[in-house]
């Protein structure tokens, strides 16, 4: 399956933050090769898009897309027993749990440092000592009527 994604990533667009932040910057040229596009080892560009529609952030996408990898891990890991030794895939599920509420808790504190990243405009009213003062685009000069 070909993961087709911009290469190399641009660390200033969302798919790319995500990209860098997940571990998935590795990619090999497409076969036919295709200029500014790569195979990704993980996700294509499509596959990050929709995280990060249904997450509204990369933290909130990224454990999404970890919580995928879990299920897949899931559904499709095999259990190999070989003498004494006895190795399930499906012990990495927890793995990737793990790192799913890592992220969760991570775009849970970002949401809480936004709700309370707040201004408010306050007029001040002008004094002898404490001229009259304008906003930046407003028109000068300034008509107090009090």
């Amino acid at each position: 399956m070909t993961n087709r994604g911009v290469a190399p990533p641009n660390p200033t667009t969302d798919v790319g933050k995500f990209r860098f932040a997940a571990g998935d910057t590795e990619y090999k040229p497409l076969d036919p090769p295709e200029s500014g596009y790569g195979d990704y080892n993980v996700w294509s560009d499509a596959e990050i898009e929709a995280y990060l529609e249904l997450g509204g952030s990369v933290a909130r996408a990224i454990a999404i897309a970890y919580r995928q990898m879990a299920a897949h891990w899931t559904s499709t890991a095999a259990t190999i027993k070989t003498d004494d030794l006895t190795y399930s895939a499906k012990d990495t599920v927890g793995n990737w749990l793990a790192l799913a509420d890592y992220w969760d808790k991570l775009a849970d504190s970002e949401e809480a440092a936004a709700v309370d990243d707040v201004f408010e405009l306050v007029a001040i009213r002008p004094t002898p000592d404490r001229p009259a003062r304008h906003a930046e685009g407003s028109p000068w000069p300034n008509r107090w009527c009090w």
